[in-house]
């Protein structure tokens, strides 16, 4: 069945798959991984931004060091990005060149939209939500969605 660990998009598909009892806990593992990971990365850029806010609610904010304090929170979307990439990588090298090819032509009929599944955005690799969705997203206020895809 399907993984409770997996989500969005590609832990759908990849609960689509045959996987074995090993493939399943190492995939879980890599998740588990990252899911600390990039929870200590959001952590932090929530810290930063609680910085920026007090800078900018300076009587005369400090333009370089609200830059400086974009910079660390732009670093550390890069390394929640980086991490996701990383861990879809180690996730298909799990697979087998069957499943890799099974997962791939589902990845493409969702694209063009045959299984769109209410059109969620990004998948568990954190790919980029299209602004036409993020345009969406913010008209009906999802903001929580959003955070997520950030």
């Amino acid at each position: 069945g399907m993984m409770p660990m997996m989500m969005g998009r590609q832990g759908m598909m990849l609960g689509m798959l045959d996987l074995s009892d090993e493939q399943r806990a190492r995939i879980r593992a890599i998740q588990r991984e990252t899911a600390s990971k990039v929870r200590r990365l959001w952590v932090q850029m929530a810290d930063e931004a609680d910085r920026l806010r007090d800078l900018y609610a300076a009587e005369r904010p400090d333009p370089k060091a609200i830059g400086r304090a974009y910079s660390k929170i732009f670093d550390l979307k890069r390394q929640i990005i980086e991490a996701r990439v990383a861990a879809r990588n180690r996730t298909m090298d799990v697979l087998t060149p069957e499943q890799r090819k099974a997962l791939k032509s589902m990845r493409e009929r969702m694209r063009r939209g045959r299984m769109g599944m209410m059109g969620m955005g990004g998948d568990a690799a954190g790919g980029p939500m299209s602004g036409k969705e993020h345009r969406r997203m913010m008209r009906e206020g999802d903001h929580r969605r959003m955070m997520e895809q950030r």
